[in-house]
């Protein structure tokens, strides 16, 4: 099995290495909106503002709390085309079946991790993202991203963290399902614009820490 706090502890250590001691904000999308929760503990003084989209904060998927799947908008000329340069994702999880949800699906599939790495996901620890009670709130301007109609990581198990972000903005977005760069393209970009801005008037305060503390990914 793997062990997805092993994934994290490395990739802090590599990006530790890589940034020294500049600050720099963290953004991760599907899998890596957990594994960016993982490294809060090993990066939280470093980071000055977290992007959660369509964060998993739960594995395996028969234990999220998910909404059905939904298409709200078809085009099936669309998904024949995706089909033909090798993906069926539009088809499988697309809820606004649009030319820029395409071609955000199209770009995903070519900067897809290797067949070994997909292969060995499928063998991860199962796990649930949570905070201990007494852990510090993560201070620094933080954004979840999140579709009403994302069938694959859902929005109500991300709900339960919300406490933990004082600073969080917390969009659930209509019309989304998992691509949701693709399917509200200037919805997400303003939300994200608002974020950066947030991000660039921050400063922490003085001696306080912005790690949150322990992260606990059990399902217990």
């Amino acid at each position: 099995m793997v062990d997805g706090g092993q994934v994290a502890e490395a990739t802090a250590s590599f990006l530790r290495r890589l940034m020294g001691a500049e600050p720099f904000a963290l953004a991760g999308t599907s899998y890596g909106g957990y594994l960016a929760l993982r490294m809060l503990p090993f990066l939280g003084e470093a980071i000055d503002g977290l992007l959660l989209s369509v964060p998993v904060i739960v594995f395996p998927s028969g234990l999220r709390q998910l909404p059905p799947r939904t298409v709200l908008k078809r085009d099936d000329d669309l998904a024949a085309l995706a089909r033909r340069n090798g993906v069926d994702w539009l088809d499988e999880f697309g809820v606004v079946q649009s030319k820029s949800a395409l071609e955000y699906i199209l770009a995903c599939a070519t900067a897809r991790s290797d067949g070994t790495w997909q292969e060995r996901g499928a063998e991860l620890t199962p796990y649930r993202i949570s905070f201990d009670r007494d852990a510090l709130p993560f201070p620094a301007p933080t954004l979840f991203l999140l579709g009403r109609q994302d069938s694959i990581c859902g929005y109500r198990d991300a709900w339960s963290l919300i406490e933990h972000f004082p600073r969080a903005t917390f969009a659930v977005l209509d019309g989304v399902g998992h691509f949701l760069w693709g399917e509200r393209t200037e919805l997400a970009s303003v939300l994200f614009q608002d974020w950066l801005d947030r991000v660039e008037a921050w400063r922490p305060p003085p001696d306080a820490s912005t790690a949150p503390g322990p992260v606990r990914a059990s399902l217990g």
